[in-house]
């Protein structure tokens, strides 16, 4: 005991099954016995104890949230800017794509169909747009094998070549 301390009262502050600290209560004067009163008042002073600690630790929780929520706000924001922005681009580019006169043809590496053609390539091959974009190259360059078109991928997919041209007659 601390020097002059003859009695304690010692109680837990938990939070469940976590220890939070200890409430300690000390007679100077000599020995005594603590009465169930005095006991009682210091188990009622441990639960406000951890009641503030409590109240403090989710005033803490809610200004994290708050702060993680304004931030996932504004990267949000920002995402949807940059989304906007990138789709404008997009647009102005297909709009750029569909006014020339040379015909655009972009597929799928893998299944080979034609994901966008532009106003060119319906002119040029006579197809509507629908109509390409159900076929593939090889629709159109009917003397272009499969296994050949599909070697000729091979060197843009590794970063042999940067383009690759086929002459097609239809």
């Amino acid at each position: 005991l601390p020097a002059g301390v003859h009695a304690l009262v010692d109680v837990a502050i938990r939070s469940g099954t976590q220890l939070r600290g200890m409430l300690c209560l000390g007679h100077v004067g000599g020995p005594r016995e603590w009465r169930p009163e005095e006991v009682k008042f210091a188990l009622g002073v441990a639960n406000q104890a951890m009641i503030a600690i409590g109240e403090q630790e989710r005033r803490r929780a809610e200004d994290s949230l708050r702060r993680l929520a304004a931030s996932l706000e504004r990267r949000v924001a920002e995402r949807t800017t940059d989304l906007a922005a990138a789709e404008r681009r997009g647009r102005e580019l297909l709009a750029t794509l569909d006014a020339t006169f040379d015909g655009t043809f972009v597929f799928d590496p893998t299944s080979l169909r034609f994901t966008y053609v532009n106003e060119g390539a319906t002119r040029q091959s006579g197809f509507t747009r629908d109509e390409l974009l159900a076929m593939t190259p090889l629709d159109l360059a009917q003397d272009v094998d499969e296994g050949s078109f599909r070697r000729l991928l091979d060197g843009l997919r590794h970063g042999e070549r940067r383009t690759v041209t086929i002459a097609a007659v239809h």
